[in-house]
């Protein structure tokens, strides 16, 4: 495969997945809305649907570093393709660290009805 053609898909799948977690971070933000209003199936529904966006946005993640991982196995320009698996790999980190830190908020909420 062309690596302009691959670069392309990286960079969109990576613009994809940060969207995916803008999202997902709004969801959450609103949800405390709900929170100080007292509104507990807002605040739950919207923490849920924060983490299943936020599931989204890891796959995403996930299936960037496979597909570059076969990329790199088939073609010769590995050490130019090599480079660019840290940065999904740190943004799947992050997505696993905040998707921890919503769950811990979901249980939370959960365990104050």
């Amino acid at each position: 495969m062309d690596l302009h053609k691959v670069m392309t898909y990286y960079q969109s799948s990576l613009r994809t997945c940060g969207q995916y977690i803008l999202v997902s971070m709004g969801l959450i933000g609103y949800s405390r809305f709900y929170r100080a209003k007292k509104n507990d199936l807002y605040n739950i529904a919207f923490i849920i649907l924060s983490l299943l966006i936020l599931f989204a946005a890891s796959l995403i993640c996930v299936f960037l570093i496979k597909d570059l991982n076969i990329l790199i196995e088939n073609t010769e320009t590995n050490s130019e393709l090599n480079k660019w698996l840290v940065i999904p790999k740190i943004i799947l980190f992050c997505n696993i660290t905040i998707g921890s830190f919503g769950l811990y908020t979901l249980i939370r909420e959960i365990n104050n009805l």
